[in-house]
Parts: C-alpha cells; sequence; structure tokens
C-alpha cells in the first residue's frame, strides 16, 4: 500500500456510485474502511473504524443527511469531510466545515484528486501546489487539523 494510502469512509445509497467509488479507491491504494446508506451508520463506523477521511452524499437513505455525519466527525472526532453532492453549493458548504466539495456528476478521477490533496494537506499541514480545485484551502475549519499536524 503507498504511503499515501488513507482510510476512508464512504456514506453514498446509491449501490453503483458507492461500489465505483470503492473500487476507485482501492484502485488508487487507500482503504475503505466501510460503506453506509445512513448518517447513523456513518456516525456509528467512524466511531469503531476512526477513518481519516469521509466521503459524503448529502442525502442518504431512511431521510438521514451527510451534513449530519460531516458535524458529527468533525466536532466529535476530528475526522474531515469531503461532500460529493449536487444538492449543496460552494458557499453552503464550506459553512458546515467541510474540507471540501466535489459536485456530481464527477469522475472517478476528481474523487481521486480531492482524496489525494485532503490526505496531503491533512499530514503536512501544506497546501498543495496549486492549490486544489475541489478542496478549501486554507480556511477556518482546516486550522484545527493544521494544528494537529503541526
Amino acid at each position: 500500500m503507498p504511503t499515501r494510502a488513507a482510510k476512508i469512509l464512504i456514506a453514498e445509497d446509491q449501490a453503483l456510485i458507492a461500489l465505483s467509488l470503492s473500487q476507485g479507491l482501492a484502485f488508487d491504494g487507500h482503504l475503505v474502511c466501510g460503506v453506509v446508506a445512513t448518517a447513523e451508520d456513518g456516525i456509528a463506523l467512524a466511531r469503531i473504524h476512526r477513518p481519516d477521511l469521509a466521503l459524503l452524499d448529502v442525502h442518504l437513505a431512511r431521510g438521514s443527511d451527510g451534513r449530519d455525519i460531516a458535524h458529527v466527525l468533525r466536532a466529535e472526532l476530528g475526522i474531515p469531510s469531503i461532500l460529493l453532492t449536487a444538492q449543496v453549493g460552494r458557499e453552503e458548504a464550506r459553512g458546515l466545515e467541510v474540507l471540501g466539495l466535489v459536485p456530481k456528476p464527477y469522475g472517478i478521477e476528481d474523487v481521486l484528486r480531492a482524496v489525494e490533496d485532503a490526505v496531503a494537506f491533512v499530514r503536512t499541514g501544506r497546501v498543495p501546489a496549486g492549490g486544489s480545485p475541489h478542496l478549501f484551502l486554507p480556511t477556518a475549519a482546516t486550522r484545527p487539523l493544521r494544528e494537529q499536524v503541526a
């Protein structure tokens, strides 16, 4: 497994999208610690596995919301999240204290780039050269992450 590999949680209720994400991340050398379809399951799984990063859809099964996962992961566990959704714009996402947003429809390359940039930033505290098109770096939401790395 490459040194840049990360443990990632996926919250996505559409099975084909979840499978594509999971396979793409695994092929890129990451460990997917779980795929969930509800906010409740995502929070429970994160508490068990403590992923490095969470990829979250906003609208999940049984009326649950990926924004709820993002809030708990950030506030209670210090785990950063990236939203993968067409339901939230950049400005709203910034207010949610997530690390970034990859708008749907997206290609797996977009997600892998966002993951690579996020993992590099969380581990080193450095903004990727040239910035990152999908991440909000640096922001108030990421300051605590940089302090953890330092």
